[in-house]
């Protein structure tokens, strides 16, 4: 995290962290059975003065659900554990784990209390998920598309992308596809980028800079999750 957090300060930007709120909790899948190889090793309660010094200083903590996808109950438990370590903030947005979905996630995540959702992607492709290159509302809350996750532009499990376009030979040719679409329509590119992708195994924080930088020279807002919200139209 410290990586990620010091590129955003030498580039005078913030984004959104989305933590787990329970240790050793695999969930349970779409289907409601048990999940497995999903549980977190950090206890987030351990973590309040971190979280607290996020916000302070510029950065949106939210929630990183699990099973809010079940249940609104389930939805509920899991907000009020980062509610009760930043007990001054209003407004939460949601990711799922694993972008788990539900045909009643969003209904879940609106009586649980929450402001927006930003699941709305895919693990296995980029680009704007059923077109939807701007916030919308489903069952009363704003969502957030997802653009372009590390797990899907990177291959860790599918290269679609690629093999359908075997002249492009690495992943800054999508990326680069895709802002300047945005840049054309004025849409909204939303990154996803994992804590591994910054260290140890990946070391992909050279192409979170490049996009960093060619947002910059594209002249785009980059923001936190709850700014786009805010935006003026």
């Amino acid at each position: 995290m410290n990586t990620m957090l010091n590129i955003e300060k030498k580039h005078s930007v913030r984004s959104t962290l989305f933590f787990i709120p329970f240790k050793d909790r695999n969930g349970q899948n779409q289907q409601g059975t048990p999940a497995k190889g999903r549980a977190s090793k950090y206890d987030v309660r351990d973590y309040k003065d971190l979280l607290n010094s996020l916000e302070e200083n510029g950065w949106e903590v939210g929630v990183h659900g699990i099973d809010a996808h079940i249940s609104p109950e389930s939805a509920k438990e899991e907000l009020e554990v980062i509610q009760s370590l930043l007990p001054f903030k209003k407004k939460f947005g949601i990711r799922m784990h694993w972008l788990f979905k539900s045909d009643k996630l969003w209904k879940n995540l609106k009586a649980a209390g929450y402001f927006y959702d930003s699941t709305f992607g895919s693990n296995e492709e980029v680009g704007f998920p059923e077109g939807k290159d701007k916030p919308f509302t489903i069952d009363g809350i704003h969502i957030i598309p997802l653009t372009i996750q590390d797990v899907a532009l990177l291959g860790y499990k599918h290269k679609s992308w690629f093999k359908a376009n075997p002249k492009a030979m690495n992943p800054w040719a999508r990326i680069e596809q895709i802002l300047d679409d945005a840049k054309k329509n004025n849409s909204v590119v939303t990154i996803l980028w994992h804590n591994n992708a910054f260290g140890v195994y990946h070391y992909h924080e050279d192409l979170y800079v490049r996009i960093l930088n060619q947002a910059k020279l594209d002249g785009a807002r980059i923001c936190r999750c709850i700014d786009v919200l805010d935006a003026p139209s």
